[in-house]
């Protein structure tokens, strides 16, 4: 009889929450909530949650998917499945209020749904399109004719991409504070040059692995158009010479990161004139710069007292180099590579000092050694100085 009573109870109730959930238009919180309340309540949402709080009433359906919930959204999760279509809808939907998009890794979207996109959403201000191969000039031309508010636009890895793209972007996105095009392998110093002269509030620019197309001219028109730059990375621009460099210093001074990885043929001048006027210089990323010596350290000790972070400078093993690390600020990070068979005297005495040293460097910060070289963390004279020699035999200790 009482497993009957609980049963019955359990009955009632279980049809008296279906017929709250069935009938959710006239339920207590839409009821004890306005509808303001509820829109701020959905805008914490996810894309996913807002899709499902769409299935549950009309009137849940209206809020979810109106388009002050949708101002930022990311489709990375779901870029295999972001078809032309889908974006168009999304772009219909949200019209004026969307605000941030990423399509990264969204391939199957092309130029039509990106030019629907374009007219619907001319609020849009920031924009990744990183590995949308599809994506073409087409593209840059609907964005510079309707969204004159863009600030951030990514199209890294954006292959059909040309000149004409970033003349495009010169004329209508005036705007334009970041930017982001690297492995594009159709840019050259001629859309370079175009987008410099128009969009003259960068201040963030990437141009990463374009060996061919970008060489000094192009680099000569950024730093005469983009004086506010702070981020720059030409990581990869092997064509680009001291020239360069000598730009940058003159046109370029609230600099505060340089990433020139794998640019040889820089050398101890183009530093030298980049120091005497880039103070703010915070990080530098210098690899594969193979032509500098010792030189450049002493300029960037001297010229850049604000630097925190220099990564991967390679550097003779001489004792003359104790004069320049000491002489940098306590809070830089220098990565040095050692180029001779021994580290430089100031580094440790003999051999199995080194190794000893080195160990004990490797169990404070987690460092792995192996037998073929010796990674080492050390202060000198305050600076915190990361070595790796990579000539140094251990196997014979």
């Amino acid at each position: 009889m009482a497993k009957t009573s609980e049963s019955v109870h359990s009955l009632r109730t279980q049809k008296g929450i279906t017929r709250i959930t069935s009938d959710n238009d006239d339920s207590m919180i839409n009821k004890k909530l306005p509808k303001e309340l509820l829109l701020r309540v959905f805008s914490y949402l996810d894309v996913v949650s807002l899709c499902r709080c769409a299935q549950v009433s009309k009137y849940w359906n209206i809020l979810a998917l109106d388009g002050s919930n949708w101002q930022r959204v990311d489709l990375f999760e779901f870029q295999c499945d972001i078809e032309g279509v889908v974006l168009e809808n999304l772009s219909k939907r949200c019209g004026g209020f969307l605000k941030k998009l990423s399509l990264l890794g969204c391939q199957i979207v092309g130029d039509g749904a990106m030019r629907t996109f374009a007219a619907e959403c001319n609020n849009i201000e920031e924009l990744t399109l990183t590995n949308c191969k599809k994506i073409s000039d087409s593209t840059c031309g609907s964005l510079s004719r309707h969204c004159k508010k863009l600030r951030v636009l990514k199209l890294d890895s954006c292959a059909q991409i040309t000149d004409n793209s970033l003349k495009a972007l010169g004329e209508g996105c005036q705007g334009l504070e970041q930017v982001n095009i690297s492995w594009c392998h159709k840019i050259s110093d001629n859309g370079l040059t175009s987008l410099a002269k128009g969009c003259l509030k960068l201040h963030l620019l990437i141009v990463k692995g374009c060996p061919q197309g970008i060489a000094d001219e192009g680099m000569q028109n950024v730093a005469e158009g983009c004086h506010k730059l702070e981020f720059l990375c030409i990581s990869g621009c092997t064509a680009l010479t001291d020239a360069s460099l000598v730009a940058l210093g003159q046109g370029c001074t609230e600099l505060r990161t340089l990433e020139m990885a794998g640019c040889n043929q820089f050398q101890d001048a183009g530093f030298q004139s980049l120091a005497r006027s880039c103070h703010e210089l915070r990080r530098l990323d210098m690899e594969e710069c193979v032509l500098i010596t010792d030189a450049t350290l002493g300029h960037l000790s001297m010229g850049c007292p604000k630097l925190e972070k220099l990564a991967s400078v390679q550097v003779s093993a001489k004792p003359t180099l104790a004069t320049p690390c000491d002489v940098f600020s306590p809070r830089t990070t220098v990565h040095a590579i050692w180029r001779g068979h021994l580290p430089p005297t100031f580094a440790g005495g003999n051999r199995l000092d080194v190794r000893k040293r080195a160990n004990s460097a490797a169990r404070e910060c987690e460092v792995a050694i192996d037998h073929q070289h010796v990674p080492m963390r050390r202060k000198f004279q305050g600076a915190d100085i990361a070595i790796n020699d990579h000539d140094y035999d251990t196997s014979s200790q």
